[in-house]
């Protein structure tokens, strides 16, 4: 990887641990599709690897390094847990191409092979410890205990310092917990997703809106306004001025009869306020002669 040119630098990645690609309403987590193996190194296309160590030797058939939950969950995001990556002793996650900085660091588990019921499934312990840029962070980490049983999620947050454009996140089996319990070959980290972002940077950009995002609020707030007035043009609150004229015009000259129209708009449409008493032929209204030019 020393060879490696960046074609640009980046602030995250999102991971979804062993699965396909999902969205969880605010952000993408990328897939995490290949198999795996005893030693093996894989790159993904955006800017991140993952690589594993180890062989589960206590069991031949185990030729996965995913495991796939078959029961129902009811975590929000289950997707996210249902499935997870693991390894017999060593996993490790790489975020290439960072900017330097701060970043918080989630880790996202739940524990799918194991029970909660009576049976001899619910007796496994999975047991590992967290390494974050070489640092232990979390010592004998279990996840069911973490989550207060199993099929639940824990998210584990931790911050780091990217200086040289690289995070490691590694997750190492030290010997604890059970080995071969509900089967042989059950053991070693597990792990469903991973969050990473520069606080900062996602702080910063959300305050910066581009300039298209301008361009589309201001024709939206136009469009707004444009059709406000065109509806209360229709129903007649904003009498159009050159209209109003027509119809008052030579009313201050004429002694007789009046137009229906011009006395509708000399007393505002026989606006109630306008109503001064009751005649013999039905109601009297004043003429608003303040509009008569």
């Amino acid at each position: 990887m020393r060879s490696f040119q960046c074609p640009q630098n980046w602030s995250s990645f999102y991971i979804n641990c062993g699965g396909q690609e999902t969205f969880d309403g605010r952000t993408k987590f990328e897939d995490d599709l290949d198999l795996g193996g005893a030693a093996k190194f894989i790159y993904h296309g955006t800017n991140w690897a993952f690589s594993s160590t180890g062989r589960f030797f206590d069991d031949d058939s185990q030729d996965s390094w995913i495991s796939t939950n078959i029961s129902r969950l009811s975590m929000r995001n289950f997707e996210l847990y249902m499935t997870a990556r693991l390894s017999p002793i060593s996993l490790t996650y790489y975020g290439f191409c960072l900017l330097n900085g701060k970043y918080i660091v989630k880790l996202h588990f739940a524990e799918i092979m194991f029970t909660d019921n009576e049976t001899f499934s619910s007796l496994g312990r999975r047991i590992f410890d967290i390494y974050i840029q070489g640092k232990l962070e979390y010592k004998n980490f279990n996840i069911e205990k973490a989550a207060g049983g199993v099929n639940k999620e824990t998210i584990q947050t931790f911050t780091a310092v990217v200086t040289n454009s690289t995070l490691e996140i590694r997750l190492y089996w030290a010997g604890q917990g059970t080995t071969g319990i509900p089967s042989r070959g059950v053991y070693g980290p597990l792990i469903s997703a991973i969050s990473v972002y520069n606080p900062d940077y996602v702080s910063k950009n959300k305050n910066n809106i581009s300039v298209g995002a301008v361009v589309w609020i201001v024709v939206a707030v136009a469009f707004v306004i444009i059709l406000l007035l065109g509806i209360l043009w229709w129903r007649g609150y904003l009498l159009r001025k050159d209209t109003m004229e027509h119809d008052l015009k030579g009313l201050d000259l004429q002694t007789g009869s009046f137009t229906l129209r011009q006395l509708k708009a000399a007393t505002n449409n026989f606006d109630v306020t306008n109503k001064i008493g009751e005649g013999g032929f039905g109601s009297v209204y004043k003429i608003l002669y303040t509009w008569i030019t």
